[in-house]
């Protein structure tokens, strides 16, 4: 079943897994470091553990995990992600075609993000996606009190753009965005576009989420929408 344009004013994206597809870079660098630091663990355990988390989440994790020590890594492993980024991040298939749709039928739309505002901002820039995204309509966990599974980003990104959040339509490959989505009063999409959605327990765990709706392409998305392909 389409989703009823009237009723939808806004459409917020999460950046990484739905924008960009950035989550299996991050988490395999991620895992990769921290196991040469001597924390050893394997892509689908950082996936576990971080994916989707606030850095304030990911520090206390690692925190209860492996103590102060480990969280010190986090700056230079960092680095290292934004060089892999830097030379292998590519946009979602069919994001573009989505954004264009969006701009004939004239829906407003922004970023909601648990990653940093300056993280965000040089993820679209390597992709080519900044001319679809002005600075105004970039909102990070770093504007609120509390990062995604509350809902604090969405309401804030809400009451930026003026939009009520009955009317807003958010767009999430993780489970802290579901829940943030549904404690915010908002419609979301459970999206499997990503490469990291190809493991079976991360997908259950998006389904067990209970997103309004399940699209696996932005094609999808733009059937949902009600678009004409």
């Amino acid at each position: 079943m389409g989703i009823n344009l009237k009723n939808i004013q806004l459409i917020i994206f999460d950046c990484d897994g739905v924008l960009v597809d950035s989550e299996i870079i991050a988490n395999r660098v991620f895992a990769e470091e921290m196991t040469k630091c001597g924390y050893a663990m394997d892509m689908e355990q950082a996936m576990t553990q971080y994916l989707g988390k606030s850095l304030k989440g990911i520090l206390e994790t690692l925190q209860n995990s492996f103590g102060h020590a480990a969280c010190q890594l986090l700056p230079p492993i960092h680095a290292k992600m934004s060089e892999a980024l830097a030379d292998e991040l590519q946009p979602i298939e069919g994001v573009i075609h989505l954004l264009q749709l969006l701009d004939q039928q004239a829906i407003p739309r922004c970023v909601a993000s648990n990653n940093t505002a300056e993280k965000i901002s040089h993820s679209l820039q390597i992709t080519g996606l900044s001319p679809q995204f002005p600075i105004t309509n970039i909102f990070c966990a770093g504007d609120v009190k509390n990062g995604k599974p509350h809902p604090d980003l969405f309401l804030h990104a809400a009451q930026k753009m003026q939009v009520d959040p009955s009317a807003c339509l958010v767009i999430e490959d993780s489970v802290a965005g579901i829940q943030a989505a549904h404690a915010a009063k908002m419609q979301v999409i459970g999206f499997f576009g990503g490469k990291h959605t190809k493991y079976n327990w991360y997908r259950q765990r998006i389904l067990e989420a209970n997103p309004h709706y399940v699209c696996e392409t932005h094609a999808e998305i733009a059937h949902h929408l009600a678009f004409s392909e």
